[in-house]
């Protein structure tokens, strides 16, 4: 037979012991928007700075060929430079930096990916969280009054006998509350 119906005991034994009900408490939810908060902050702000990265290689690079398509000569921009640039953007103690020299475009992307990266990461994942394993014994902690239940359901004396009322309303019958209950 236990086979068939759900065992009670060792799902709450499961739920006591398990952490999954931690991402139902608000002080978890709290705790886990603001670090991914932060790592989405930091994400968009590399994202930002390799694009911002991008321009800047591919500029030099594309006045250089332009002025080879023009004149016949170009000026190459240094490797060297590039490579020591590469070194001095990216590093993490200048990730900051790029807040100070935003573009039009570098500041759409920022915008941009901050606020997907936001909405995909942190706000989606707790909205969702707090749906699935809030507390959800709230407002269900009362009987049905008997006004309720006769609004809800009609009563009559027996099965065979026609009652007054609409189509479709729910009925109980004697009959059947006796049968119930022995």
């Amino acid at each position: 037979m236990k086979l068939f119906r759900k065992d009670y005991q060792s799902e709450r034994d499961f739920m006591r012991q398990s952490y999954i009900r931690w991402r139902g408490q608000a002080w978890f939810l709290w705790t886990y928007g603001i670090i991914t908060t932060i790592l989405v902050i930091i994400a968009s702000l590399y994202i930002t700075t390799l694009v911002d990265f991008i321009i800047r290689v591919v500029g030099p690079y594309i006045v250089a060929m332009m002025s080879l398509i023009q004149t016949g000569v170009a000026q190459w921009p240094d490797f060297g430079d590039m490579i020591n640039m590469t070194m001095t953007v990216f590093h993490p103690k200048n990730l900051l930096t790029i807040l100070f020299r935003l573009t039009l475009v570098t500041g759409s992307v920022l915008f941009i990916s901050l606020l997907w990266l936001e909405k995909r990461y942190v706000l989606k994942i707790v909205y969702d969280w707090f749906q699935l394993y809030r507390d959800q014994t709230r407002n269900t902690n009362r009987f049905a009054e008997v006004r309720e239940v006769d609004e809800t359901y009609k009563r009559f004396l027996t099965a065979i006998r026609t009652t007054k009322g609409h189509q479709g309303n729910q009925c109980c019958t004697l009959r059947a509350i006796l049968l119930s209950s022995l």
